[in-house]
């Protein structure tokens, strides 16, 4: 394990030298912090009695809503997170260092652990950073603590795959934007997959659920925890980081 956690302190030196991991925790703060001010005030400015006969609560409208705080997490985590993982390792390609990484004695499976470790260590900062809106939301109201604790576990989880498939396809190429479109071409049909289930009938219905990960989050969101959501996110996480060990591996065999 000393071996992945030097490769997790270099990728974190080389983030955070560089303006990499800033730019991108800027994009992701000001994303959900908009969308949440936007959100709130909009909450703020809908009558009570209008809440009360649709049934509407923090719940619904601060946290899984349009104006959510996870929505517009998930629009963030969209926007940054594949940028963030482009570089992981076509950079090393381009600048020659993957060589000296292949040659190492360290293991395919030491070095892709390593590198999908230290960016999701910048993702749990960047979401530990937007816990002061939901700290928020229990200053000026009382929300569900163990629902929101979900929402967050599934953003996190939500974004881990992101990251994995990132990193799966920064292993394929050395040029960081077709290793961009390579990850949007696959994160992007896991998401959208949940528009096919509120219109299909049973049992495609819960194929289709089992699926997204878009709808995965939406569950989580509503503070619905299960197993099966779980199940496909950690599946994903490690299809992704199998087979970036696989491409790997073929490098350094040639």
């Amino acid at each position: 394990m000393s071996a992945v956690w030097a490769i997790v302190r270099r990728e974190l030196q080389a983030y955070f030298v560089s303006p990499i991991a800033y730019t991108f925790i800027t994009i992701f703060l000001a994303v959900v912090a908009a969308g949440f001010a936007a959100g709130v005030i909009h909450y703020a400015q809908t009558a009570a009695v209008m809440m009360q006969e649709l049934g509407l609560s923090i719940r619904t409208q601060l946290v899984a809503g349009k104006f959510g705080l996870i929505t517009w997490g998930t629009a963030a985590v969209g926007v940054s997170l594949p940028g963030l993982a482009m570089r992981l390792f076509s950079e090393e390609r381009r600048n020659g260092t993957a060589e000296l990484l292949f040659t190492s004695p360290i293991t395919s499976t030491q070095l892709v652990l390593g590198k999908y470790f230290g960016a999701m260590t910048v993702y749990a900062l960047i979401l530990a950073l937007t816990l002061p809106l939901p700290g928020f939301l229990f200053w000026k109201a009382q929300p569900e603590a163990a629902a929101l604790a979900c929402a967050y576990l599934g953003l996190f989880l939500y974004g881990g795959v992101m990251l994995a498939i990132g990193l799966f396809s920064s292993c394929l190429t050395e040029n960081q934007f077709i290793a961009l479109v390579v990850t949007y071409a696959l994160a992007v049909p896991l998401i959208l997959i949940e528009m096919l289930v509120p219109v299909a009938r049973p049992p495609f219905d819960a194929i289709f659920a089992s699926l997204s990960i878009g709808w995965a989050l939406k569950q989580y969101s509503l503070g619905l925890f299960d197993s099966s959501y779980l199940a496909l996110d950690v599946a994903l996480i490690a299809a992704c980081l199998f087979l970036s060990v696989r491409v790997i591996d073929s490098s350094r065999w040639r």
